[in-house]
């Protein structure tokens, strides 16, 4: 399978440059390369301040989803203006500390609306398992020269994912291994409808870890539907008020 894609990718340069009448760069491949270790930095960092209370997780999750579309260099800026924002000592005085704390997992976050009603509900988000944030931005090879040698690298080691089928029997490990090492009370789960790769994992994953001692919610959305919002609401404070009421017994 590295053969293949390596093959792939070769012959993906070789098409590229004669459609666009272009030589393939090692040198600006090398400095891309650089540029995407530095945003994947950046969002790691930012994830750990999520984690400690120091930033919302609506806004980190926000600043993220817009930085899919953007270039490299314009992520890179964004994730070194809210690490800025971050450290301010106005916002410092600020900081989101609940008792409460969660995991959260899906393909996407959750949209912004109900990522602010968890953290209104007092939740802590010291996780996230999102496909589009830390399954995205987990794993980055060294700088390489080689774009085969990279890309095998990339995906042979990527953060298991349930669009990674190759990565599927790691997923279960690493999800637990995650909630355990933040020591995480709650985990989340925010699916997108219709979206069947993380809901065939879903049982399992909510079995291993009620076993655990770990209790489940899952909230399930349209993308951009912001119709009955209140429904979510209820059942985020109710969650909240059960690991409320868990954290005292412990």
């Amino acid at each position: 399978s590295d053969g293949y894609l390596v093959n792939e990718i070769v012959a993906l340069i070789g098409a590229l440059e004669r459609t666009f009448h272009t030589e393939f760069s090692r040198e600006a491949f090398m400095r891309s390369v650089e540029l995407y270790r530095r945003a994947r930095s950046l969002a790691a960092e930012l994830e750990q301040s999520v984690a400690r209370g120091d930033l919302s997780f609506s806004r980190f999750a926000s600043v993220l989803q817009w930085n899919h579309v953007l270039p490299v260099e314009d992520q890179i800026t964004r994730l070194e203006l809210l690490r800025s924002e971050t450290e301010d000592e106005t916002l410092a005085k600020r900081r989101f500390r609940p008792t409460a704390t969660v995991v959260i997992s899906g393909i996407l976050p959750p949209m912004e609306e109900i990522s602010e009603m968890i953290e209104d509900a007092g939740l802590r988000v010291v996780g996230n398992d999102v496909a589009s944030m830390r399954r995205s931005y987990g794993y980055t090879p060294p700088v390489a020269d080689e774009p085969g040698a990279y890309y095998v690298d990339l995906y042979g080691n990527h953060y298991p994912c349930t669009t990674l089928l190759h990565t599927a029997d790691e997923r279960i490990e690493r999800l637990v291994g995650l909630v355990e090492q933040t020591g995480a009370d709650g985990f989340l789960f925010a699916g997108v409808k219709y979206c069947e790769n993380e809901y065939f994992e879903l049982p399992l994953c909510r079995e291993v870890l009620e076993q655990r001692g770990v209790p489940t919610l899952d909230l399930e959305f349209t993308v951009g539907d912001r119709r009955n919002l209140a429904t979510y609401r209820t059942r985020i404070e109710a969650f909240a008020e059960m690991l409320d009421s868990n954290h005292g017994d412990a």
